[in-house]
């Protein structure tokens, strides 16, 4: 069955990368969150997708000055603790983002339940060599916004068949190949259930603002 998984938790359903948008994806039985990683200057991981945060740019900033600007703000840790072992977490590494605090987080998750299912992505190669040298059982998903032959090029380069790839170069025609050379493919970001339903035999999930619009009973 195609896998329904939240983008920035469920940011069509609240405010993205909060642990709130990620309630919102699970209330909808989702089978798993995705959302993005940065780090900030005092070596905190968390939540948003930009490299800026109400006008500071994260990574000069400490945790605490940033939670000033923005209450909701999440951390890694907190996110973990939110999901637990109820959905897959697809965590997106931001490019030029130190990787060690966010495997030290994610190494410790995995020692203290064994039931965590952790998947990581990213648009950086470099990123997802990093990640797989240190956590080598962890799943990696190739996040890639316009080349399939990129992808697939990046994707033997890391040894994985997840992709992940921007819907708008992907075609039912392309998918059906994919599929058939064995490579699991989530589009992102697909919020429409007639595009939804002409594409679900042939990819193995999507990604979608709005889970509540695929929800499984």
């Amino acid at each position: 069955m195609t896998k329904i998984f939240g983008h920035r938790g469920a940011r069509g359903l609240a405010p993205e990368n909060t642990v709130e948008a990620i309630e919102a994806g699970i209330a909808h039985h989702v089978d798993g969150v995705e959302f993005d990683v940065r780090v900030t200057s005092d070596g905190i991981a968390v939540l948003s997708h930009d490299p800026s945060l109400a006008g500071l740019v994260i990574r000069k900033h400490t945790y605490e000055t940033l939670k000033q600007r923005k209450p909701d703000l999440a951390t890694l840790d907190e996110a973990l603790a939110a999901v637990g072992s109820r959905c897959t977490l697809l965590i997106e590494i931001k490019p030029r983002v130190p990787v060690e605090p966010i495997v030290q987080i994610l190494r410790e998750a995995l020692a203290k339940n064994t039931q965590v299912d952790i998947s990581i992505l990213s648009r950086s190669q470099s990123t997802l060599r990093q990640v797989k040298a240190q956590l080598p059982k962890v799943q990696l998903v190739v996040n890639e916004r316009w080349s399939v032959f990129i992808g697939l090029w990046r994707m033997r380069q890391l040894g994985t068949d997840r992709l992940q790839m921007n819907q708008r170069w992907l075609g039912r025609s392309i998918l059906r190949a994919l599929q058939r050379t064995g490579i699991r493919v989530s589009p992102y970001t697909v919020n429409s259930p007639k595009q939804f339903a002409r594409w679900e035999p042939y990819v193995y999930g999507i990604v979608t603002d709005y889970p509540d619009r695929f929800e499984k009973h």
